[in-house]
């Protein structure tokens, strides 16, 4: 089962913003609980209990999200002098509704970070996940010519959190507690795992999606950055999924689930879904290790701080964000389909899959390259499990087939 390890503890004309929320869904084996939200109401960003609107407000409603500036590089190249500014905002004016959080970007690299409340495991059972949900607009007629929008997921693999810090102004700082340049340094991110996506946005013509992608970090080195190729796990070809080059809504949808293994034995799956604003679906996915130059990335399975930042100078906001982390209780051995069931349509499977080393997209439970004798071993093992009512064994004629490609004995 996955869980929760608990840890105590004025706008300028070009704006993006955002409506973020991370929610999840799993089949009927499935038990969703909330993590945390935060819809900025009680204007403490940095959850420190005392409101960020001047009146210094003693807050009681605590949302358990701290966001904190972490890194800025300014568009000459020059070292991270700036960081981006983060403010909780009356977003009435602009959003029409409420407050919000206002990222004033900074040169080509302003990240930001969310640490979540809690440590949020993915779990080993097949059919776990996590989806951040999320609106993006831009507010205004500017749009850059061409960048992308980054945002991903990543765990404080090192436990490094709540370690002292200095500025590169000599001033004090806290990894995972306050501000400071953390992208690149030790204490930071420097060794931490994560999944992250990069999106095209800008208004030149000739955008065509080809640059967005799903990625991983396996030891971050420069976070929402990657190490080239080696972290890729998937690109979008030319058309294949849609750019941000207008002013309306987008709407994202990123799934991290517990999927099962690749011929690689990998067993993340990260989707990407943009609804544009004109309502077209777009859709990204790929299996960590999918492509056999990647196949030794470790994928991240435990997080703890979200990051978002647009490689150009554009300012956003974000807005209502939910943790909803989505766990399923483990297959039983021999239900192929995780439906719940061992009976006829674990049987076609293992038929229609007999001797291969890959498997069809409706096998999602017990596979190990290739399928033999094990995999008909853990069916005969459990048939007719959660059915109900008494199944017919398997035939002669079946048995005969299998066994004429081996002993039925366990290989593994």
């Amino acid at each position: 089962m996955s869980r929760l390890t608990l840890r105590g503890g004025a706008l300028t004309a070009a704006c993006l913003l955002i409506n973020f929320s991370l929610i999840g869904s799993v089949p009927s084996q499935a038990d969703a609980q909330i993590v945390a939200s935060d819809n900025f109401s009680d204007f403490d960003r940095d959850n420190d209990g005392v409101s960020d609107d001047g009146n210094a407000t003693p807050v009681t409603t605590n949302d358990g999200i701290a966001w904190y500036a972490i890194n800025g590089l300014t568009s000459t190249g020059d070292p991270r002098s700036q960081k981006p500014g983060l403010t909780v905002i009356d977003g009435s004016p602009l959003l029409g509704d409420g407050a919000a959080l206002f990222v004033e970007a900074v040169g080509s690299n302003g990240e930001f970070m969310g640490v979540m409340p809690s440590t949020v495991d993915l779990g080993a059972a097949v059919g776990s996940k996590i989806t951040i949900s999320f609106d993006f607009w831009l507010q205004d007629d500017f749009l850059p010519a061409s960048g992308e929008f980054r945002f991903g997921f990543y765990g404080d693999t090192d436990n490094q959190f709540g370690s002292a810090a200095t500025n590169d102004d000599g001033s004090p700082t806290v990894w995972g507690g306050s501000d400071g340049n953390f992208d690149a340094e030790d204490p930071g991110a420097i060794g931490d795992v994560g999944a992250f996506v990069r999106v095209q946005f800008g208004g030149l013509p000739t955008l065509d999606g080809s640059q967005t992608r799903l990625n991983e970090e396996s030891n971050v080195n420069n976070i929402l950055g990657g190490a080239g190729d080696g972290d890729l796990v998937i690109i979008a070809g030319a058309g294949e999924f849609g750019v941000i080059n207008d002013v309306g809504r987008h709407s994202f949808q990123y799934i991290l689930e517990r999927s099962a293994p690749s011929i690689t034995g990998a067993t993340v799956r990260q989707t990407l879904i943009m609804t544009d604003s004109d309502n077209v679906v777009w859709t990204l996915t790929g299996l960590d290790g999918d492509d056999s130059e990647n196949d030794t990335i470790v994928a991240g399975e435990s997080f703890d701080y979200f990051v978002g930042l647009v490689n150009t100078d554009a300012d956003y906001v974000i807005d209502n964000f939910q943790v909803e982390l989505s766990t399923s209780t483990p297959a039983v051995s021999g239900d192929f389909n995780g439906d719940g069931k061992v009976d006829n349509g674990d049987l076609n499977l293992l038929l229609g899959s007999w001797g291969s080393a890959t498997v069809p997209a409706a096998w999602i439970n017990g596979f190990d390259t290739p399928v033999d004798n094990g995999e008909l071993n853990a069916l005969l093992g459990n048939w007719g499990f959660g059915v109900g009512v008494a199944v017919p064994e398997p035939t002669a004629a079946l048995l005969a087939l299998l066994a004429a490609a081996g002993t039925v004995a366990r290989r593994r």
